[in-house]
């Protein structure tokens, strides 16, 4: 599950490089969640898993976002 650490990011990862590989759904979710972070510093557990399970589908998997070499 995405750590309290990895929050900023997953969500700048989503926002920037996967953002057109978002549904609707899942954009409003990261926005809603990126602006929740920035206000109280802290998401749920569901929320930071939900978090996983986008980025994990849109990335191909993994944190590397299929980057690493």
């Amino acid at each position: 599950m995405i750590e309290n650490e990895d929050v900023d990011d997953v969500v700048d990862a989503l926002q920037r490089h996967y953002r057109e590989r978002l549904s609707e759904w899942e954009t409003q979710f990261v926005s809603s969640v990126a602006e929740q972070w920035e206000e109280r510093g802290e998401l749920t557990e569901k929320q930071r898993a939900k978090l996983e399970e986008v980025f994990d589908r849109v990335s191909g998997g993994g944190r590397d976002g299929g980057r690493s070499a």
